[in-house]
């Protein structure tokens, strides 16, 4: 790792916290330095974030600067946000648990929740002006492969139950990733 560029970067952050950050990150609740350590954390522990910064410094802030405005946290752990590095680009990335935050700052939803149906389960759902799902799950190992599909459940305050789901046709695209059903959990909660 080029420890000068790091630097650099880490200057660069110093004082993008003390100009920008502070006034993105003051209604939410990560703060602006545990943000940077963050970010900062993610850059050493990515070279091609490094890459990209020596390449288009604009662009990694860019996505930096749309976490922050979200007030989520980049912590790939945390799952709310990621930085993708792509040809020397950072694409910001929103995971579903970021899509879940989101939706729950929204005073009209209560909860909200994803769950994976899997081939041994029983589940009914029906549409129209009363909608219905069931769902028993039946079997204790659930894998992406007996996976079947997706659904997401929204609960508003006024007690209004919201559901979609997505067939596995759809989430296919995700079976290279190692953790394919918060993927769907993801897409699914977009349709919400």
């Amino acid at each position: 790792m080029d420890n000068a560029l790091l630097t650099k970067f880490s200057i660069q952050l110093d004082t993008f916290e003390q100009k920008v950050l502070v006034d993105l990150l003051k209604n939410h609740s990560i703060s602006p330095a545990q943000f940077k350590q963050v970010v900062l954390t993610e850059v050493r522990r990515n070279e091609e974030m490094l890459f990209a910064f020596q390449k288009n410094p604009r662009n990694l802030f860019a996505a930096i600067i749309h976490c922050a405005e979200l007030g989520l946290s980049p912590n790939p752990s945390v799952g709310e946000f990621f930085f993708l590095p792509y040809k020397g680009q950072i694409k910001p990335i929103l995971g579903y648990k970021g899509v879940i935050t989101l939706l729950m700052r929204n005073n009209g939803v209560k909860s909200i929740w994803c769950e994976s149906v899997h081939e041994a389960d029983d589940f009914d759902y029906e549409l129209g002006l009363d909608p219905i799902l069931r769902h028993k799950p039946k079997d204790d190992l659930r894998t992406s492969i007996s996976l079947t599909h997706i659904y997401a459940m929204v609960k508003t305050r006024d007690e209004e139950k919201v559901f979609r789901k997505n067939w596995k046709r759809l989430w296919r695209i995700f079976k290279i990733e190692t953790n394919c059903i918060s993927m769907t959990q993801k897409t699914v909660n977009f349709g919400c």
